[in-house]
């Protein structure tokens, strides 16, 4: 309550009127809004090309002008894809494979992570090591991963796959995961251990918890990176272990022509796994994306 002098006159606070738009304003804001459509459609046209494609009937692939809508929608390729290539077990594979992976990497990443942010563990020489280990491409290293495999009789199993991705991923992981257990509070983790739990027990109930944002987007970039893999699973895999991009890539290929309606149907089969993990979990991706980009 607010005592008020006697005799003293106080202004009035009249609402104020909202600010008109002006025609430039306007103008500005519909540019902007223009030209995002436009980047977006610019980065989006190749994917609803393709499945658009797997639509479409042969003669209008290549058709002069392109045909952008089929005008006879067809679902053979579909048909052709699960009945006479036998895709279903390709993706089966796939999602075992990259499942698998994004656990075991994780398994291992996230420890892995913790000691060196926390204790640092290796000096300062491990971080650098490990990133170096990302940066040798796959291509230097495969063939002594495939004699290395056969002699121990691991090409074209599961475990062999993702023991060989487990060794590429683990380092990129940990390397992620490195900053967020470097920028987390330690003084969080050290009053849950003062309160009674065992390092390990806070490390659980409350520092992972804590960084699940952060451990979501690491665990969709291995889970996208595995399942878009082509070159180990084209040399460690066979017929019955194959991966949707084999399938893609070498199944789809005949000796007389190149069946562009499957292989455009197969490809759009292959973003929905991915879309799904992102769209159920964008909550966690949003958040970990932005986590650390402010700073308190």
């Amino acid at each position: 309550m607010t005592n008020h002098a006697p005799g003293v006159a106080y202004p009035v606070q009249l609402p104020m009127a909202p600010k008109k738009s002006t025609p430039l304003k306007v103008i500005k804001t519909i540019g902007f809004y223009a030209l995002v459509i436009l980047i977006i459609a610019f980065f989006l046209f190749p994917t609803l090309w393709v499945v658009v494609t797997s639509f479409k009937l042969p003669v209008e692939y290549f058709s002069i002008p392109p045909r952008w809508i089929p005008e006879a929608p067809t679902l053979d390729h579909y048909r052709k894809m699960f009945v006479d290539y036998k895709v279903a077990g390709a993706i089966q594979n796939s999602i075992i494979i990259s499942a698998a992976n994004t656990i075991v990497t994780l398994l291992f990443a996230v420890p892995l992570a913790y000691a060196i942010g926390r204790y640092r563990a290796g000096g300062s020489f491990l971080p650098g090591w490990i990133i170096s280990q990302r940066m040798l491409p796959p291509v230097a290293i495969v063939l002594p991963f495939f004699l290395i495999f056969r002699q121990f009789k691991l090409i074209n199993t599961y475990q062999g796959m993702i023991i060989a991705y487990a060794i590429f991923f683990i380092p990129f992981a940990a390397w992620i995961l490195l900053g967020f257990f470097e920028d987390f509070p330690q003084d969080i983790q050290d009053a849950a251990m003062i309160d009674g739990a065992s390092e390990v027990g806070a490390l659980v109930r409350i520092v992972l918890p804590l960084l699940a944002s952060g451990i979501f987007v690491v665990a969709l970039l291995v889970f996208i990176f595995t399942w878009n893999d082509l070159l180990i699973a084209l040399v460690l895999t066979r017929q019955e272990t194959r991966t949707l991009m084999v399938f893609f890539t070498a199944a789809l290929v005949s000796p007389t022509q190149e069946d562009f309606g499957v292989a455009a149907g197969a490809v759009g089969i292959g973003m929905i796994p991915a879309y799904l993990f992102a769209l159920f979990g964008q909550r966690y991706l949003v958040r970990g994306l932005t986590m650390g980009g402010l700073k308190e």
